[in-house]
């Protein structure tokens, strides 16, 4: 749930999920497109922040949870069911003690509050009352951490955990204070008041249960609860002890029985078991346009290219938000991006000046691309973001006046037709030396070995398919730039002198042989036949036709439609 509307949080979701922060490209983008509700987008997602050192000015905040207010009145009045209402009820009920708290500091001439204070004020007026729909499955019934939360009448009252009880009694007052307190009209709790209370929340469940009260008690050193020990004493009949841990062992199937659950025997259905081949009754139509990756899907996991492109399905509604190499990777295509961009004489810069900009563009582009980073806990290893992109443009820089480069495009669309339609994507780095050579680089935040044994493998079909995109009509050197180590792979030395990997298998083969793997998916998909590259045993027909590509052996590690291939039996 949020302030912002459904259409709202829905568009802002996906941006921030793309592109973790406030202020970057899809940011911006969904915020043209929600100019309607830009005021609203600002209040809720860019507050004016405050230093800790200065604290917060009270004024602001006492707004800030009127809105807050405000929106959960207007939900708590449109909650249809009972455990809904039961959830605003409490965050209504939660945000006009805070609102009271701080408009009492107010009222006292108090201007401002320190961070602490106010995590303080939060935790307190939160406190004892979570909810439980944050881990609600279906078929859920209502649930608390605390006893005294049980106020209503209810049939049956489960409670876990059992355990010993222990109340920290030590007063965060000194006796002075309390004294001063005392003698200002302020009544402390005393220790007994404090155990009376604690006393009368323990007896909750059991006075507001009608029929039956399950209480799960786990032996311990610590001794048990003293709820337990009252029960004991003054119930001697009428409960039914059960030592779960006993009868399971020796496997005593009626122990469910003599606890009375409900509980239906299911029938065990097997998972169905991998299958080389799924075939349909009727053709599978190709697609005009192609990219890399649905080429790639198409020839080494043709279940993975029927399953997007044909059945069009796609993961859930919930977005993740990037991070990891994913993130890092998206950083530092943002970073060559933006560099290039306003440095169209970037060569001559001196060292001075590229240092300078990438103080100030770092940092802002984790503030709007990368915000996860600034998350605490998290220093060291921003840090070291920080530092890998810096040193990986300075090493393209070397790289490229080694080559003489005079010519940077970033993120260059392409387009270009091919004998199966139209093949599209988008090149990280298309350059041009000053002797007119021309490569095409593909940036990646890791992995070097990987793609060093693709390259020397014959397996850099992403290259391929790049320069098969730029060849006009000669082709292009092509390479990858691993953004960890600086260092430029490349199946031959043409363009780039110090390039690694240099031997491998040209891209115009690659191309071809791309070319006759992808014309015999064709064809098997013409006869409603799909191979399952996804774990179960190649057979006769998985066997590809001369020159054409390799077909990995085991299954795409990043199949988003695995469970959907197979399972195999535990063995």
């Amino acid at each position: 749930v949020s302030p912002l509307r459904w259409r709202v949080r829905g568009r802002l979701a996906r941006a921030v999920a793309a592109q973790p922060g406030i202020g970057g490209p899809a940011w911006c983008d969904a915020m043209s497109d929600l100019a309607d509700d830009a005021e609203d987008i600002e209040f809720w997602t860019s507050p004016t922040r405050h230093a800790v050192g200065d604290g917060a000015p009270i004024d602001i905040l006492v707004e800030r949870v009127r809105r807050c207010i405000a929106w959960l009145a207007q939900r708590l009045a449109l909650a249809e069911d009972s455990e809904e209402q039961a959830v605003y009820r409490a965050a209504y009920a939660q945000a006009e003690a805070l609102r009271a708290n701080l408009e009492r500091r107010q009222q006292s001439g108090t201007t401002r509050i320190a961070k602490v204070e106010l995590d303080a004020l939060v935790d307190d007026v939160s406190r004892g009352a979570p909810d439980p729909s944050i881990i609600a499955e279906a078929g859920h019934v209502p649930a608390t951490s605390h006893p005294g939360n049980v106020t209503e009448m209810v049939d049956e009252v489960f409670w876990w955990d059992l355990a010993p009880s222990r109340l920290d009694l030590t007063s965060p007052w000194s006796a002075a204070e309390r004294e001063t307190l005392a003698q200002a009209g302020v009544a402390l709790p005393a220790p007994e008041d404090r155990l009376a209370a604690d006393r009368r929340a323990w007896q909750r469940p059991v006075l507001n249960c009608r029929k039956r009260l399950v209480l799960v008690v786990h032996d311990g050193e610590g001794g048990r609860h003293p709820l337990w020990g009252r029960i004991q004493e003054q119930f001697r009949t009428g409960w039914l002890d059960v030592p779960l841990d006993q009868g399971l062992l020796q496997g005593d199937g009626d122990v469910v029985n003599r606890l009375g659950l409900a509980a239906s025997p299911l029938e065990q259905n097997r998972l169905p078991a991998p299958r080389r081949w799924w075939r349909l009754d009727r053709p599978i139509p190709a697609r005009e346009t192609e990219s890399y990756t649905s080429l790639n899907r198409a020839c080494h996991y043709p279940h993975e290219w029927v399953l997007t492109y044909a059945a069009s399905l796609m993961s859930g509604g919930i977005n993740e938000v990037a991070d990891g190499a994913m993130l890092k990777g998206s950083l530092a295509h943002r970073l060559f991006e933006r560099f290039f961009t306003e440095h169209d004489a970037w060569y001559d810069l001196c060292r001075e000046a590229v240092d300078q900009w990438l103080a100030h563009t770092i940092d802002d582009l984790i503030a709007t691309e990368g915000a996860v980073l600034l998350e605490n806990g998290r220093g060291v290893d921003r840090q070291q973001v920080v530092t890998t992109l810096e040193r990986a443009l300075l090493r393209l820089l070397d790289h490229l006046n080694e080559a003489d480069v005079r010519e940077v495009q970033s993120e260059l669309p392409l387009a270009k037709a091919f004998a199966g339609g139209k093949l599209l994507g988008e090149a990280d780095l298309v350059l041009v030396s000053a002797r007119g050579a021309r490569a095409v680089v593909d940036a990646k935040w890791g992995s070097e070995p990987y793609r060093l044994r693709e390259i020397e493998n014959g397996e850099h079909l992403q290259l391929a398919v790049y320069g098969y995109s730029l060849a006009a009509p000669t082709w292009p050197s092509t390479g990858y730039y691993i953004v960890t180590t600086g260092n430029v792979l490349a199946p031959d030395a043409r363009f780039f002198p110090s390039a690694l990997g240099a031997g491998g298998e040209g891209v115009e083969s690659i191309w071809a042989r791309c070319l006759v793997t992808r014309n015999w998916r064709l064809q098997q998909f013409e006869r409603g036949e799909i191979e399952v590259n996804a774990g179960a045993e190649p057979d006769a027909d998985s066997e590809p036709p001369a020159n054409a590509l390799k077909i990995p052996e085991g299954p795409n590690r990043f199949d988003e439609f695995h469970w959907l291939t197979g399972v195999a039996p535990f063995r």
